[in-house]
């Protein structure tokens, strides 16, 4: 069993096969230094005790702040004398994280797997038919689109402009359209979701699992809902509105706290609820009266 967390005093720590990822936040920067070195220095004593070695080229750390002239420690973050490097974007399952959450780095990965299915998509596109095209698009590229698009999904407009034309240059090579085709009604004819609104379906299909209970509480209680906020019992509770959160930071703004709200909100109930407004549809119906939705306004 691995009991390395019960030995964190200020930390946190994410466990994933044989990955770990400590962290800690605070206002004070020197006391959220001395906080770490503590902890590393209580993990450095329990790698010991179970006979483990940790490789310190593989490890590396992270400054998450707002401010445009980082203050450093002035002193390094060791383990067994071994100075351990600062990076300003790293790789943690799958998602390329940079220290200001920008999610450029990871737009930019993201963009090159892209081409590349692209390239197979332009390469076979003549042997394929339309549906055989498709379950490609869904097999090689959907996923990667779809993998924490809630996180990175709404950052800067210049920053995803990128994935944007890259899906419109592969709906065209679906459909055998002009790489100067109209993309809209070729996503409307094959049923394909554009990317601003599959981050708008992940993130209503995230409320959905809140009201349905069938997330972790840890994950759930960032949200509040409008019933629960008013202390009567009114006939708008059955709407499931959400309460707007105030963001101070534009991080803070472009996050699923902040976006859920607005996003779920604009949400005709009748697309998650029955005919008589008394209980929610079931996950898979609320995802195509959701995508029907929005792929009627697709037009040219």
């Amino acid at each position: 069993m691995n009991d390395l967390s019960d030995h964190l005093t200020s930390c946190e720590s994410v466990l994933f096969a044989d990955d770990t990822t400590i962290y800690g936040h605070g206002n004070d920067l020197n006391k959220l230094y001395n906080d770490v070195t503590n902890d590393l220095n209580y993990i450095t004593d329990w790698f010991r005790a179970n006979k483990l070695s940790l490789n310190t080229n593989k490890t590396n750390y992270m400054l998450f702040t707002n401010s445009r002239n980082k203050t450093h420690f002035g002193k390094n973050l060791t383990i067994n004398n071994e100075i351990i490097s600062e990076k300003s974007s790293t790789k943690f399952l799958g998602i390329t994280i940079d220290n200001k959450l920008k999610w450029d780095k990871h737009i930019e990965s993201l963009s090159k797997q892209l081409s590349k299915s692209c390239y197979i998509l332009n390469r076979v596109k003549y042997t394929l038919n339309r549906q055989n095209m498709l379950t490609l698009y869904y097999s090689i590229i959907y996923p990667h689109l779809l993998y924490g698009i809630t996180f990175w999904g709404n950052t800067y407009q210049n920053y995803l402009s990128k994935i944007i034309i890259l899906q419109k240059k592969i709906i065209r090579s679906i459909t055998g359209q002009r790489y100067d085709a109209h993309a809209k009604p070729l996503f409307k004819s094959q049923n394909v979701l554009k990317l601003v609104d599959i981050y708008k379906l992940e993130i209503a299909k995230y409320v959905m699992r809140v009201i349905k209970n069938t997330i972790p509480n840890s994950l759930k209680n960032i949200f509040i809902f409008s019933h629960n906020a008013q202390p009567q019992h009114t006939r708008q509770s059955k709407n499931y509105k959400l309460v707007h959160t105030r963001s101070r930071t534009i991080v803070s703004s472009r996050s699923i706290v902040t976006m859920a709200p607005k996003i779920w909100n604009a949400i005709n109930r009748n697309i998650y609820m029955n005919k008589s407004f008394n209980f929610i549809l079931s996950m898979n119906c609320f995802k195509s009266h959701y995508k029907t939705h929005m792929l009627s306004s697709y037009n040219a």
